[in-house]
C-alpha cells in the first residue's frame, strides 16, 4: 500500500508552523511591538526623532517575522462531510468554532 505523501507533508508542515509560533512566543515577539507601540504613542514621552526611526524599523522587521510564521486569517476555509454538505442561507446564523487540527 502506497503513503499519501500529501498527508505527511501537511502533518509536517503544521509540526513546524506550530514549532515557531511556539519559538516565537518564547521570543516576546508581539509583546515587544505592543510595548514599543504603547511607548510611541504615550505623547508625554519625549524620543528623539532618530529613536523613533530606529523604533519603526525594529517593528517593521518583527511584524515581517511574525506574519511569515502566523498567517494572516482573512480567509477560512470550511470543508464539509460529502454526505452531509454545508448549507447556508440569510436566516440563520454561522458560527466558527476553532479545533485543535492535532486530535486527528
Amino acid at each position: 500500500m502506497a503513503i499519501d505523501t500529501s498527508n505527511a507533508a501537511t502533518k509536517n508542515r503544521r509540526i513546524r508552523q506550530d514549532a515557531l509560533r511556539d519559538q516565537l512566543s518564547a521570543m516576546g515577539l508581539v509583546q515587544h511591538v505592543i510595548d514599543t507601540t504603547n511607548k510611541l504613542s504615550n505623547e508625554s514621552l519625549l524620543i528623539e526623532p532618530a529613536m523613533v526611526a530606529r523604533h519603526k524599523i525594529v517593528i517593521d522587521t518583527q511584524l515581517k517575522l511574525i506574519s511569515k510564521y502566523l498567517p494572516d486569517l482573512k480567509q477560512t476555509e470550511l470543508i464539509g462531510d460529502p454526505d452531509q454538505p454545508l448549507h447556508h442561507d440569510h436566516k440563520h446564523k454561522v458560527q466558527f468554532v476553532g479545533v485543535n487540527a492535532d486530535s486527528d
